[in-house]
């Protein structure tokens, strides 16, 4: 596969900026929820209530703007992902678009064969996917036709003369076909959810893989402690991580290629 064509492939995986929120509109939400407060609700109480269903994502796009503006205050508390795991204090729920060069380095970086094929297999080459940045760690999807992936993530260490270290896992299937889900607008999660330790240095993540139906375009995960995050997603393949050891829900909200919402179940291996 030549250099051009792998860039274009990671360029397209990349979601489009999201719309920008006006201060009016951070300050207006931040203001009905001072309110709701002040009516005696206490900020756990308020998380309670609203934690069994998530905004809708409009309601999540002005949240982050407003966060990015510093205008939250206790509405974070409210609405908003827990506090991230020291370790990884800059992962943010919504994927950031990579520069150029950046997309240039990841592809470069990470390896387009399987490292973690067993010794007497031979490992098949694999193509890039998808590439996001969430905070200060890049990661790219890179998946085979016999639905072997592995996913090269970029966590910084001082020791690196890059300044950062690839750290790298994947799976590699018995089958000889990429698994799929059974609906157009479906959800499909190949990895279990497992927490993963790449480095001792930043402790454990939860990295979430798997397939979407032709129908779907965008793509939001949550976990049973209210948190969520939105996938990356391309070519019939997502990506997604969490700090720190999560359990995921059952059960995950899709946008379709007609702008159309739908809550989905997730899919399983023996499911």
């Amino acid at each position: 596969m030549s250099e051009k064509s792998t860039l274009l492939r990671a360029v397209a995986a990349l979601k489009p900026a999201e719309r920008e929120v006006s201060e009016a509109e951070s300050t207006a939400l931040l203001e009905r929820v001072n309110a709701q407060i002040a009516d005696g609700a206490t900020p756990l109480e308020e998380a309670r209530r609203l934690a069994p269903q998530p905004p809708p994502a409009t309601t999540r796009r002005i949240l982050a703007g407003a966060a990015a503006a510093g205008l939250i205050a206790v509405g974070a508390i409210t609405l908003g992902n827990q506090d991230p795991p020291m370790a990884y204090a800059d992962w943010t729920p919504v994927p950031t678009e990579l520069r150029p060069a950046e997309i240039d380095e990841i592809t470069q970086v990470c390896p387009d064969t399987m490292l973690v094929a067993p010794a007497d297999v031979d490992p098949p080459a694999i193509t890039p996917i998808l590439a996001e940045q969430r905070g200060d760690y890049q990661v790219l999807l890179s998946a085979a036709e016999s639905g072997a992936y592995q996913f090269c993530m970029l966590l910084p260490d001082e020791d690196s003369d890059l300044g950062y270290r690839p750290h790298i896992d994947g799976y590699l299937p018995g089958g000889s076909s990429q698994v799929m889900p059974s609906a157009p607008d479906g959800v499909y999660s190949l990895s279990a959810g497992e927490p993963w330790n790449p480095s001792p240095d930043h402790g454990a993540m939860t990295m979430v893989v798997g397939t979407v139906g032709e129908d779907v375009s965008e793509l939001e995960i949550r976990t049973e402690n209210g948190s969520f995050a939105e996938a990356t997603v391309n070519e019939g393949w997502f990506l997604v991580w969490f700090p720190d050891a999560v359990e995921l829900t059952e059960t995950a909200t899709v946008t379709t290629d007609d702008g159309e919402e739908r809550e989905v179940t997730i899919e399983r291996p023996g499911g």
